[in-house]
This record gives structure tokens, sequence and C-alpha cells, in this order.
């Protein structure tokens, strides 16, 4: 896994067309030439609440290029069960919960 890891550091997320997805038995694939790196669909949902709710608490920057992507996989790749299990059980042990898996939409005033 630290080989996976090493793999994507630091890439930005794109699609990558015309490559077979997976890498080290992962349905993952990177493309090291071009610092990208494209995630199964299953994980998307994760990475963009991730980056969004981190822009929205700490007011860390979303890359531009990257912006039009997110939103994308956000109306792909709406919340999981088991993602409103998750950030129900943090609401009842931290006080907090996600705002973008408790309204899905706002993701979208990210601009």
């Amino acid at each position: 896994m630290a080989g996976l890891n090493r793999t994507r550091t630091n890439n930005t997320f794109r699609i990558i067309t015309g490559k077979a997805r997976s890498l080290l038995n992962c349905d993952f694939e990177s493309d090291s030439e071009n610092d990208v790196t494209e995630v199964r669909p299953g994980a998307r949902e994760d990475i963009v609440i991730a980056i969004f709710y981190r822009h929205q608490k700490y007011g860390l920057p979303v890359e531009p290029n990257l912006l039009a992507l997110l939103h994308e996989w956000n109306s792909d790749d709406p919340p999981s069960k088991y993602g409103v299990w998750r950030n129900d059980t943090i609401m009842r042990l931290q006080g907090k919960r996600s705002p973008f898996i408790v309204d899905h939409g706002q993701g979208y005033s990210i601009l």
C-alpha cells in the first residue's frame, strides 16, 4: 500500500482516458508523466466531501481546474448509506457533522 500512496503523492485528481484501471491490484489509475490520479467511482464521494469540508472549515483553496471535476463527482456520487451513518455517528460523539452530507447540494456553493 505504501507504493500506492507514493504513486499518488501530491497528484491532482483527473479522469484518465485510455488506460486500464489497475495499480497494485487496486481500482486506481495514475499518470506520473502528468502528475494526475484517477480514483475509483466509489471513493470519489469521500474525496469531494473532504476537499469541500476543509475548504469551508479551514479556508484551504480548491484548485480552480479541479473544481468542475469535484462538482461532477458530487453530482454523480451522492453520500452513501455508510457516509450518512458515519456522519450521524460523528455527530453523536463529537457534536459536529459534515454539511456536505447533510445537504448534498451545498457543494455547489463552492465556486
